[in-house]
């Protein structure tokens, strides 16, 4: 997979200096004249939101969309920033295959005195499961995530693209760890059209 892909995954901060230790991932979905659209986990964005807005690559994004309504509960948020340059949006598929491997792109506090590292996850794809919206009245697709390797998945990978590492497609946002990070699950990537109407035009 080429890991050009990968410039499309963006730290998410704090606009407050005072919570610096609070962060999280996003990740490229579409591009305008004026503005980058970044896709997220809906509680990276109410964590460390300040006046509505979090910083990306230095330049203050605002809330576009979010997943989380009375009615729902899809953890899974769309911000706008400024133009970003020579970064090209990732591709989605609503899509995935139980055992498909992947590849994860996050990250994570790797000190004590706020240090925050960049670095990949790899793994498997486990069981295709269903979330309930809070009316009980429809459902939201989402992944186990089996992890590979010596690093586990951490906190500050909520919002992750999970990429099927033979379409080099999203399939998935991470949205929570488990197990001391040998496992998460991930929304799937269908459920943003519940979320960012315009989805459906990408």
């Amino acid at each position: 997979m080429n890991e050009k892909k990968f410039d499309a995954v963006v730290l998410i901060k704090s606009c407050n200096p005072d919570k610096k230790d609070e962060f999280g991932t996003g990740f490229v979905i579409h591009k305008d004249e004026n503005y980058t659209y970044i896709l997220t986990c809906a509680h990276v964005f109410e964590d460390i939101a300040v006046d509505g807005q979090v910083r990306i690559n230095s330049f203050a994004a605002s809330l576009l969309a979010s997943g989380r309504r009375e009615d729902e509960n899809i953890d899974l948020a769309v911000l706008r920033v400024k133009a970003f340059e020579n970064t090209s949006p990732m591709r989605l598929a609503n899509i995935g295959n139980q055992e498909n491997r992947f590849k994860i792109l996050g990250s994570y506090d790797y000190d004590e005195k706020g240090g925050i590292a960049r670095r990949g996850l790899t793994g498997k794809l486990g069981e295709n499961f269903e979330l309930w919206t809070h009316d009980g009245r429809e459902r939201i697709g989402a992944w186990d995530l089996v992890i590979e390797g010596k690093y586990p998945l951490e906190a500050g990978y909520s919002g992750s693209p999970v990429v099927d590492t033979e379409s080099g497609r999203v399939v998935g946002v991470v949205s929570h760890e488990r197990r001391q990070g040998r496992e998460g699950y991930a929304i799937s990537i269908d459920a943003l059209r519940r979320v960012w109407a315009e989805a459906d035009n990408q």
